[in-house]
């Protein structure tokens, strides 16, 4: 049986999909972008949400002008990558 991957693990691995999209601090990168590369990481879309509330928990990613359709990378979140 799979094991679900913790929130920790799940944020990290959108960290990495921010990566590869070369983004740096300050910088946005769409939702439906993370969704779409997420399960290439061995994760299920549904796991972005949990990820994506760690990150913000954490101060690593944020968002603005409630849109939260669009994901800014922070420059603890740039640190990481």
């Amino acid at each position: 049986m799979a094991q679900i991957p913790t929130d920790e693990e799940v944020g990290m691995k959108i960290l990495e999909i921010f990566g590869e999209f070369s983004v740096r601090s300050g910088e946005m990168l769409m939702l439906r972008i993370i969704d779409s590369k997420i399960e290439s990481y061995e994760c299920r879309a549904e796991d972005t949400q949990r990820g994506c509330k760690w990150l913000l928990d954490n101060g690593h990613i944020e968002q603005r002008n409630d849109r939260s359709d669009n994901l800014f990378l922070t420059e603890s979140g740039f640190s990481l990558i």
